[in-house]
């Protein structure tokens, strides 16, 4: 069994670190930059990135449902009366983004 002295002892201590971590957290800290901010137009002029965007764009047009479709996007599916014909099932969509 501890001993009061003990126990004082590792209150003391206790409340002393306490006090240096309230000290610490009580000091409002400046805001950090926003990250996106310092990386935003950081690959300007990169073909390759061009390429990613492009590639991202198509990714996630796939995913759009054929109503959203233009008509140049269009023009290389079958019409829905040949796919009822053929008894070809449409794909079904979700969109994601």
């Amino acid at each position: 069994m501890a001993t009061i002295k003990s126990l004082e002892s590792r209150i003391v201590e206790l409340e002393r670190q306490i006090a240096r971590l309230s000290a610490r957290f009580s000091v409002p800290r400046k805001p950090r930059k926003n990250w996106l901010s310092s990386m935003a137009g950081c690959m300007a002029g990169y073909p390759e990135f061009e390429e990613v965007v492009r590639l991202g764009r198509e990714w996630r047009e796939s995913f759009r449902p054929d109503e959203e479709l233009d008509d140049s996007m269009r023009a290389d599916e079958p019409s829905s009366g040949d796919a009822s014909r053929t008894g070809a099932k449409r794909r079904k969509t979700k969109r994601v983004c």
